[in-house]
This record gives structure tokens, sequence and C-alpha cells, in this order.
């Protein structure tokens, strides 16, 4: 009777131990969309919307190409860019859009558009020395 007990609430623990992972899946946590905002990191990050934001970005960047408009890179990043910069020379505009990509390694990716398309994308330091 006792090993029919025990066996039952193992079987419940692991039901319940179950549920609760699926509870926290894609919809929930650091680096998640809600609400218009990116869900920053818990813990001991000197930054923690920082720490959401690469968490958000760095899976979104891989599925941006030369050529694309700056509408098309809006529509994958879901967010304006965390740092923007712009100048016009030689009758060209060009503009960076810098977004977090990795907390750890204090990266950016800047997205350089000319005349309104992607014309490179590199890494950058996110904080300027």
């Amino acid at each position: 009777m006792k090993m029919k007990q025990l066996g039952l609430f193992l079987l419940v623990l692991s039901v319940a131990a179950g549920q609760a992972c699926h509870s926290v899946g894609d919809n929930e946590g650091p680096g998640v969309m809600e609400n218009g905002r990116i869900l920053p990191c818990g813990g001991h990050h000197t930054d923690p919307d920082a720490c959401g934001a690469a968490l958000f970005n760095a899976p979104r960047l891989a599925k941006i190409s030369l050529g694309m408009t700056k509408d098309d890179v809006l529509k994958i990043m879901e967010h304006p860019a965390e740092r923007r910069e712009a100048k016009t020379s030689d009758g060209h505009d060009y503009e960076s859009w810098l977004y977090m990509v990795n907390y750890t390694n204090e990266q950016m990716t800047a997205i350089t558009f000319t005349d309104g398309k992607v014309t490179a994308m590199n890494t950058v330091p996110w904080k300027n020395n």
C-alpha cells in the first residue's frame, strides 16, 4: 500500500514539475517582448535591460540581409534600435542602427543603411571608449 502511495506521489510530482517547466517557455522571461517592452534579465546584471535586449535581438539579426529596407529590418527586429547614428556624405544618406547582441562581451551589431537599404553589418563595442 505504501509503495502505491509513493508511486502516485512521484507521478503527481513529475506531472507538476513538467507543467512548471512548460509554463516558462518562449513567451516568458528575459529577452521576450511583452506589451511592447523587452523583459530585462534578473539577477546580478549591471544593466538588466541591455541583457534582455541582447537575448531578444541576437536571433533576429540572422534574418537580416544586404539590400533590405529599413521597414524590412524593423519588421524583423520588432523595435527601434538601441542607438542610431546618421550622416550625409557625397550625396548619399548613411544611417546605422545599433542593436545589443552580446551582453557578456558588451557588443552591438551595427546595421548600416545607404540610401535606405542595408549595405553592411558589423559587430562593435556597446560602450564608446
